[in-house]
């Protein structure tokens, strides 16, 4: 990771989602939004030294899939998703007029991010060089698709990766599921 490496962000979206799923062979996507936070631990030398992620509540199966996502495709976040970056009232691109919103790009992070501030507080408290530490809270939206062929139902995690492609990730299917198809 370089400081002068320019991550991408564009929040997810249906139509892309669809674009990204073009094997459908007429197919049906819908989808729910979500978002989690990045709590990406630096040292002095900016250099990540560990991630953890705070989720709203959603099932084990997209957890996993997300974070798998996560590893697999995002090296480093973009600057319009750090959630602390700005003063107060300066908002950015994707936050609207006030920092203290609970939205990232119109998806829904107040949840997750009360867990992240959460374990970062916990963090600090626990860490006796925490001073050398920088953590830094980025948003992560993504998109929980259902997949519809004829009577087979699928589940997938949806995401933008820093070069602005969507990349996903099938989910494990719920017990909830086989009564749903």
């Amino acid at each position: 990771m370089t400081d002068d490496a320019q991550a991408y962000f564009t929040p997810p979206s249906l139509e892309g989602a669809q674009l990204a799923l073009e094997e459908l062979d007429g197919g049906k996507v819908d989808a729910t939004r979500h978002c989690a936070v990045a709590i990406d631990v630096f040292n002095r030398e900016n250099i990540l030294i560990q991630r953890a992620l705070a989720h709203a509540e959603v099932p084990a199966p997209i957890r996993d899939a997300f974070r798998e996502l996560v590893d697999r495709s995002i090296t480093r976040f973009a600057d319009a998703q750090d959630l602390d970056a700005r003063p107060r009232g300066a908002g950015g691109p994707y936050r609207g007029g006030m920092v203290d919103s609970n939205e990232l790009a119109g998806f829904d992070c107040g949840y997750a991010l009360a867990v992240a501030r959460g374990r970062v507080a916990k963090l600090r408290a626990s860490l006796q060089s925490g001073d050398d530490l920088v953590v830094r809270l980025f948003g992560v939206p993504f998109l929980v698709a259902r997949i519809t062929r004829g009577r087979s139902l699928e589940r997938a995690v949806i995401m933008r990766q820093e070069d602005g492609g969507y990349v996903y990730e099938s989910v494990a299917p719920f017990e909830d599921e086989e009564a749903d198809s």
